[in-house]
């Protein structure tokens, strides 16, 4: 069972629904936090890292990997 903060329960859900789609930080702000809040860039970066944590168990490569300049893509396996 994962224990995920409501937050990272979205951006996992988010991520999900895109899978195998890179996503960009401005996306990702958009799906999870939405257009009002003031969120930043490194916001994502730093609930991506809590994440990868809790999800990755060592997984390799990654299951979320870094777009770099862009943003995060959540692997495929199908």
């Amino acid at each position: 069972m994962l224990d995920l903060t409501i937050t990272e329960f979205r951006l996992l859900e988010f991520l999900m629904r895109r899978a195998g789609r890179a996503c960009s930080r401005a996306a990702i702000i958009d799906g999870v936090w939405g257009l009002e809040q003031d969120v930043k860039g490194n916001t994502v970066d730093a609930f991506i890292r809590l994440l990868r944590a809790k999800i990755d168990g060592g997984h390799r490569p990654a299951l979320i990997q870094t777009v770099r300049g862009y943003g995060y893509i959540l692997r495929d396996e199908s």
